[in-house]
C-alpha cells in the first residue's frame, strides 16, 4: 500500500493562479472528502495529480507516491495506481464502443485478469447482459458502475472520485456510495472524494479538506470540520444543510389559475423490425398552479426526463393533451413560457461557444418567437 504526499503544488494558467501552495497527505486506505465552492479548483487538483492539465499550464511542487518522489515542474506523466472516476460517466465512456471491449482492452494493458470479473464486482449482473451494451443503452447509475469497473481494471490503489453521484437520483446515489465504500474496504483502497453534500461525504469519508480559491483553508476529521467549522464557506455549507434538513411548512400557493394541465398523457417509443412500441409514460394526469412548486420523483429510468421533454415540446406524446392556459394559443408562445434546466450543464453547452455567444443565441430565438 502507498501513501500520497503533495507539497507546495502550484498551478498557473494564462497568468492566473489556479492552485496555490497545496499540501496534502493521504495515508493508505484513508477516505478523504475534498470540499469547496464551484470553481475553487477541486477537479483541477485531481487532474494535476494525474498530469491531465494543458501543456501551457505551469505546474510546480513535489509529489511522492509509491515510494518515488516526483518534481511536478518536470514530470507530468500519469502515475500508476491512481485511478480517476469522472463526474460525467456519459462523457467519459466512448459512446460507440461496447463495454466488454473497453474492459478487455483495459485489463490487457494493466494485466489485471478476467475483465468480466469487474462487472461482477460493481453489480452489473448478469455479466453477459451488459458485456455487449454501449453507454447509451445504460441508465445513469449503470454507466457510473461501468466507469468504476473500468477504473478497477486499471488496478488502482487510490481512487480520485470527482462527484461520481452528481447527476444520479437518490436511490442510485446511495447505491454508488455503498459500492465505493465496499470496494475501498475490500480492496484496501484510498479515496479522495470531491463532493458538496455533508450528508453524502459523512456516509463514506472520515477526513476532509476544504479548498477555496485554489487554497486549502481547512482540514481535519470530518466530525470536527462539520461540528465546529472555522472558515466562512464551511460555516455557510453547514448552515445551508441544516436549513434543508428542517421540514418547515410552506404556505399553499394561490390556485387562481393553472400554468399547465396534463390529461391522460402517454409516450411510446417506436422500435424497428415490427416490434411493438415500448411504453415510456402511461396515462399521466396532473395540473400545476401559478406559483406552485412540484417535485417529480422516481427511480432511474422511470420517465422523469421524458416527461420534462414532453412539457417543453422536444418529444412527442402518443396520446393525451398538454395545455398551457397562460401561454395563449400560439405554439411559439407556449415554448417561450416553459424552459428546461438540463441535468448536465457540461453536455448541454456547446464547448466551442463563449458564454456571450450562447446568451445571444437564446435572446435572438426569443425575439424571433415574439414576431
Amino acid at each position: 500500500m502507498s501513501e500520497l504526499r503533495v507539497a507546495g503544488l502550484d498551478l498557473q494558467l494564462d497568468g492566473r493562479q489556479l492552485l496555490d501552495d497545496i499540501h496534502l497527505s493521504l495515508a493508505p486506505g484513508a477516505r478523504c472528502a475534498l470540499l469547496g465552492p464551484s470553481g475553487s479548483g477541486k477537479t483541477l487538483l485531481l487532474r494535476a495529480l494525474l498530469g491531465l492539465i494543458p501543456n501551457r499550464a505551469r505546474l510546480s511542487g513535489q509529489l511522492r507516491w509509491d515510494g518515488h518522489a516526483h518534481d511536478l515542474s518536470r514530470h507530468r506523466a500519469y502515475h500508476p495506481g491512481l485511478g480517476l472516476i469522472f463526474q460525467g460517466a456519459g462523457q467519459a465512456l466512448h459512446p460507440l464502443r461496447r463495454l466488454g471491449d473497453l474492459l478487455r482492452e483495459t485489463a490487457q494493458v494493466h494485466r489485471s485478469g478476467d475483465p468480466r470479473a469487474f462487472l461482477q464486482q460493481v453489480g452489473l449482473t448478469p455479466v453477459e447482459h451488459y458485456w455487449q451494451r454501449r453507454p447509451g443503452e445504460l441508465s445513469g447509475g449503470q454507466r457510473q458502475r461501468a466507469l468504476i469497473a473500468l477504473t478497477l481494471a486499471a488496478r488502482p490503489r487510490l481512487l480520485l472520485a470527482d462527484e461520481p453521484t452528481a447527476s444520479l437520483d437518490s436511490v442510485a446515489r446511495a447505491e454508488i456510495l455503498e459500492l465505493l465504500r465496499r470496494l475501498c474496504a475490500e480492496r484496501e483502497l484510498g479515496l479522495l472524494l470531491v463532493a458538496h453534500d455533508p450528508a453524502l461525504v459523512g456516509e463514506i469519508c472520515d477526513q476532509a479538506l476544504v479548498l477555496v480559491d485554489g487554497r486549502i483553508v481547512e482540514r481535519g476529521p470530518l466530525a470536527t470540520i462539520f461540528g465546529s467549522p472555522q472558515q466562512p464557506w464551511t460555516r455557510a455549507l453547514v448552515a445551508a444543510h441544516s436549513r434543508l434538513a428542517k421540514s418547515a411548512a410552506r404556505p399553499e400557493p394561490s390556485r387562481a389559475g393553472d400554468c399547465v394541465r396534463v390529461q391522460s398523457l402517454r409516450v411510446g417509443l417506436r422500435q424497428r423490425w415490427g416490434k411493438p412500441a415500448r411504453r415510456l409514460i402511461g396515462d399521466i394526469s396532473f395540473a400545476i398552479g401559478a406559483g406552485e412548486r412540484v417535485a417529480l420523483m422516481g427511480a432511474s429510468g422511470s420517465g422523469k426526463s421524458t416527461l420534462g421533454r414532453c412539457l417543453v415540446g422536444v418529444q412527442a406524446h402518443s396520446a393525451g393533451t398538454l395545455q398551457w392556459p397562460s401561454a395563449g394559443s400560439r405554439r411559439s408562445h407556449t415554448h417561450a413560457a416553459v424552459q428546461m434546466v438540463l441535468q448536465d450543464a457540461r453536455a448541454a453547452l456547446n464547448p466551442m461557444h463563449r458564454v456571450e455567444t450562447a446568451l445571444n443565441e437564446a435572446r435572438r430565438a426569443q425575439h424571433d418567437r415574439s414576431r
